[in-house]
């Protein structure tokens, strides 16, 4: 055996073991938490108009007015600019919203998707790290832990920008958790877009 087949074994372990505990975490997670109603004030219809507005070419703008912008001149007609959230992520929903044509219902029902989605990516990229150090018992904790949170649950239900920012985050500590590691452009961009 070459010495670079030793090293690749545990790096394969350490994913494959991260991906079957988002697998069968998310297995559970579908059947386990229907789909709760968005309230109407809910934040992903802020993201989903400025997204809608995205796709049809106006840039970032917002139909929902919010009363510290009246005090900008530029501000006071709507659609008015994108200046009480972050724009990552109605950029991402914007694929989705463009893919669904504009349906409403269904846009809601494609950002759940894509919650979920994010989801397992939290879920492998926390799991497969505990397998990386060979704590595969942990890996099941962490797992438990970020499905049993209630406000995992309500993230991914009501759409919030909490979870990709998670996921992001979690990245950016995984990689330097250590200090072993120097400074990429790959952490420059995790960086940007958190």
């Amino acid at each position: 055996m070459a010495a670079g087949d030793a090293d690749v074994r545990p790096r394969r372990r350490a994913i494959l073991g991260g991906l079957a505990v988002a697998v069968v975490v998310c297995a559970f997670w579908i059947p386990t938490h229907p789909q709760r109603p968005v309230e109407p004030t809910g934040d992903v219809y802020t993201h989903l108009m400025v997204a809608r507005h995205l796709v049809r070419g106006d840039g970032f703008r917002t139909d929902i007015a919010y009363p510290l912008s009246f005090a900008w001149p530029f501000a006071r007609e709507l659609p008015q600019p994108l200046l009480h959230r972050a724009p990552g992520y109605a950029l991402l929903l914007a694929a989705p919203v463009a893919a669904v044509g504009g349906d409403a219902g269904r846009a809601l029902a494609t950002v759940r998707v894509l919650q979920l989605v994010i989801l397992a990516g939290l879920l492998w990229l926390g799991s497969a790290a505990w397998f990386a150090r060979g704590r595969p018992g942990a890996a099941v904790g962490w797992a438990v832990l970020v499905a049993a949170h209630p406000l995992v649950g309500y993230a991914v239900d009501r759409g919030h920008d909490e979870l990709p920012a998670a996921l992001v985050l979690l990245a950016c500590w995984l990689r330097h958790r250590d200090g072993a590691r120097q400074p990429q452009a790959v952490d420059g961009g995790l960086l940007a877009i958190l």
